[in-house]
């Protein structure tokens, strides 16, 4: 175990030495590796309807990652509205607040928040500057939660107030790459490189832990009994 994770941290490693000469950016359609995107609705009808009602609060829209909107993009005929430039890879999905604000992660060390036109409203730096892949999950009183990478010093979940500051930090001393999911009591579940499922409370702290055999990188579902898939 302790191999393949020295290897993993290696590769992780590499990762980002070769990403600080690069830029991450949000713009249409990037498929090249560092991009997200917003893009123009073209009718009054559709305009009204987005973003406040449209909240996409986790990984692929819901706690059972359908990844299906109950919004038509029928008008939406895909041009640039506009791009936000980062300092690396934008691997971490965008999750949108109920006040239509942005969330998203980069391998800059920074996630980030936007209103609708794009603009910065705030950026929060992980301990030691290490890269977020996870994508944020948004807990009903606004509490923006993700995982940051980090190895053995760094690496752990990390809760912030909606205007950005750290509500807490709870380190699992492992690389967390998952997105995490939210429990209908406000538990959050979350896997980390350290093969190990998260259960933590609202205020921080370890409900239980799971071992998996290998490292848990996907983001959990939750089932309507209650079951972590």
């Amino acid at each position: 175990m302790n191999l393949e994770i020295n290897e993993q941290s290696k590769k992780r490693a590499m990762k980002r030495a070769e990403g600080r000469a690069r830029f991450g950016a949000i713009a249409i359609l990037g498929v090249a590796a560092f991009a997200i995107l917003a893009v123009v609705i073209r009718t009054s009808s559709q305009a009204q309807l987005a973003p406040v009602s449209s909240s996409w609060p986790v990984f692929h829209h819901d706690l059972n990652h359908t990844g299906l909107s109950p919004f038509s993009t029928s008008n939406n005929v895909g041009a640039l509205k506009w791009k936000f430039t980062t300092g690396n890879y934008v691997e971490s999905s965008p999750a949108i607040g109920a006040d239509g604000t942005i969330y998203f992660g980069s391998l800059d060390g920074n996630v980030y928040a936007l209103d609708a036109y794009g603009n910065q409203k705030w950026a929060f730096t992980t301990l030691g500057g290490y890269g977020v892949t996870s994508s944020p999950a948004i807990g009903s009183d606004g509490t923006i939660y993700f995982g940051s990478e980090g190895g053995r010093t760094y690496g752990g979940v990390y809760a912030l107030n909606p205007d950005g500051t750290q509500k807490w930090y709870y380190q699992t001393h492992f690389d967390v790459d998952s997105s995490p999911a939210i429990g209908a009591d406000g538990t959050i579940y979350v896997g980390s490189a350290g093969w190990v499922l998260y259960a933590i409370t609202p205020t921080g702290t370890l409900k239980w832990k799971f071992t998996m055999g290998s490292y848990v990188v996907s983001s959990p579902a939750i089932g309507s009994d209650g079951t972590i898939y």
